[in-house]
């Protein structure tokens, strides 16, 4: 079963998940390492080699024996980063693979491959960042890429933050913003909240992604600021969707796939993906939402796959979802392996 396997890596900024995939969908290993994005740490191909190792180690192969392999990475932007990524390969074990068993895309386009593996679509990926990619009817492909500037909910966080300091000053009207802010962080004011993201000494107390669960509650408790956050960082991601599907031709009577994928969405609070949906919606009837998405890497494992020679076809995808690894191992959350513990991003 394991002749002809491919190693599949999905490489995020919080997090890089590899699979080595058998030809018949069956996952034989699974590795985690940190931040995978060229632009925001030296060590993302030393990540993306940790993670893929283990993945190797798991499944008790070399890497020498793999069919093909694909990259589904944030920061893999411009072609000159796609050309970083291949320079790298000899360095990560797969200087056997010819060109074309080995596929390079943006983590728009492997979320894309998860949700909707053919015909014309529209992924948004919502998690600690932001990645758009769309597919049209003759199959061009566009991901957002730095064109995009409204990004996840480390952004959706951040701007939340800022609505407490302006209500702490009294600019702007209370919160329930500050609360939340300050039991979720440890925090005894908003001045020692402050101090606490923007001192030099100490490095602040949690990740601030992590408090954009937070603001989507206080949305759906109704309060005025989160709300206003919410809806705004809601139609920001509308219009990007709307440029993704035109720079790809998809229009009213394509009728395509909307894929909803990250965290952000899987937060029970329903308000950014009902406003998005609902304005996708009416500008393309007939689009059918893709909410249950497999996690990415398996969108990847596809595109490895095929890179490969293997089309994955019904009961190979199927396979594929079933044999993928524990939900922890995809928690953006969880501990990750010791050697990326220190370079985890906030």
């Amino acid at each position: 079963m394991n002749g002809g396997a491919v190693l599949a890596v999905d490489g995020g900024a919080s997090k890089t998940i590899a699979l080595v995939v058998a030809r018949d969908g069956t996952v034989l290993g699974h590795g985690r390492a940190g931040n995978a994005d060229i632009y925001q740490t030296p060590d993302a191909v030393a990540h993306v080699r940790s993670a893929s190792t283990d993945a190797l180690s798991r499944a008790g192969l070399a890497a020498e024996e793999l069919a093909g392999a694909a990259f589904s990475l944030v920061g893999a932007d411009w072609p000159e980063d796609i050309s970083h990524w291949r320079a790298s390969l000899p360095g990560l074990g797969l200087g056997h693979l010819q060109a074309e068993r080995v596929t390079i895309v943006n983590d728009a386009l492997g979320a894309l491959a998860a949700g909707a593996p053919e015909g014309p679509a529209i992924a948004v990926v919502l998690g600690t960042g932001c990645a758009i990619g769309a597919r049209g009817p003759e199959g061009e492909m566009w991901h957002s890429s730095f064109w995009q500037r409204t990004q996840g909910g480390g952004e959706l966080a951040e701007r939340a933050l800022d609505a407490v300091y302006l209500a702490d000053l009294g600019i702007a009207p209370p919160t329930a913003l500050t609360a939340r802010a300050l039991a979720h962080f440890g925090m005894a004011s908003v001045e020692d909240l402050l101090h606490a993201f923007t001192g030099r000494l100490t490095p602040p107390p949690k990740p601030l992604p992590g408090f954009a669960p937070h603001v989507l509650d206080a949305a759906a408790e109704g309060d005025a600021a989160a709300l206003d956050l919410a809806e705004r960082h809601a139609d920001a991601l509308i219009g990007y969707a709307r440029a993704a599907a035109r720079k790809v031709g998809i229009g009213p009577g394509d009728a395509p796939r909307i894929v909803l994928a990250g965290g952000v969405f899987r937060h029970p609070a329903r308000l950014i993906p009902a406003r998005l949906v609902a304005a996708l919606s009416a500008d393309l009837p007939g689009a059918e939402v893709v909410a249950d998405v497999p996690e990415p890497v398996a969108g990847v494992a596809a595109l490895a796959l095929t890179a490969a020679g293997t089309a994955p076809g019904g009961a190979v995808a199927a396979r594929l979802v079933a044999t993928l690894p524990d939900h922890d191992v995809f928690h953006t959350g969880a501990p990750l392996p010791p050697q990326a513990e220190g370079l985890r991003p906030c």
